[in-house]
């Protein structure tokens, strides 16, 4: 969106808020959208990385602290429906939602690694996180035989 519209305005005003983020670069809010917000006196910070998966890692850095769950859930960056569906159970557990395709599977890992979860969920089926994914991002985890059989 080129500007903030009325109704979000008169909700910003109305609540006087003061303070914003805004998830994601330029492609997801545009400057002219943030513009308008800094013109409702609003101080607007924005948490973003190269790209919509790296972004998403960012978004878990910067809110760490809120993430006191022991586990860590992976969902698909190419389209939204299991990370939307997915969030809500994630924020009650307090554990972060990382964004993962095949192409980014090596960065995801790497952010991973470093946040040591005791475990990982994948949001969506195989046709979302390809098993393949799943089994890189787990370290190397086979699934149980249990789990397998469900094929």
């Amino acid at each position: 969106a080129k500007d903030v519209d009325a109704d979000t305005s008169k909700f910003i005003t109305d609540g006087k808020y003061k303070n914003g983020v805004l998830l994601g670069g330029t492609g997801a809010v545009s400057e002219a959208g943030e513009t308008s917000l800094t013109k409702l006196e609003m101080t607007i910070e924005r948490v973003y990385g190269k790209t919509r998966y790296t972004t998403s890692q960012e978004i878990n850095k910067k809110y760490a602290a809120l993430f006191t769950g022991k586990k860590m859930a992976v969902a698909t960056g190419e389209n939204f429906p299991d990370a939307l569906a997915g969030g809500g159970l994630c924020a009650k557990l307090k554990m972060p939602v990382v964004l993962v395709s095949d192409k980014a599977a090596d960065s995801a890992l790497e952010y991973i690694k470093g946040a040591a979860p005791e475990g990982l969920i994948v949001l969506g089926g195989a046709g979302a996180v390809s098993d393949e994914v799943a089994v890189k991002l787990a370290g190397g985890v086979k699934l149980p035989a249990a789990e397998a059989d469900k094929k």
